[in-house]
């Protein structure tokens, strides 16, 4: 928090009229607030045809769908794990006004009931 004050020493030289003060006080405070209900993740691409015209290829998937789809856009291995864990990484990592860690990702093991 800042706070500030000044002095003036202040002389009417208008002996005749009432002198008028005026005194503001400016207190702000800006808070934003964001509420995540849905994370996709898409690619793009701009191919190039034969004949030189650029035609833009686009796809996206939820983020229940991360690995199948980085496996139909990335080639290796290797390169699908950095990139899968750069995106959580960033999705794990978020804190509030109040410096709370906040994970958007929820992992949970989905379970097979036969009956």
């Amino acid at each position: 928090m800042e706070e500030t004050s000044f002095e003036r020493v202040i002389e009417n030289v208008n002996v005749s009229r009432t002198l008028n003060f005026v005194f503001r006080q400016v207190n702000q405070e800006f808070i934003s607030l964001y509420h995540l209900t849905d994370v996709r993740i898409a690619y793009v691409r701009d191919d190039v045809t034969m004949s030189g015209e650029s035609r833009p290829a686009y796809r996206e998937a939820s983020l229940a769908q991360l690995g199948p789809f980085l496996e139909q856009v990335i080639d290796t291995e290797e390169h699908r794990a950095a990139i899968q864990t750069a995106i959580e990484a960033q999705l794990d990592n978020s804190w509030d006004y109040a410096d709370v860690h906040h994970s958007f990702i929820t992992r949970s093991k989905l379970e097979h009931d036969p009956t």
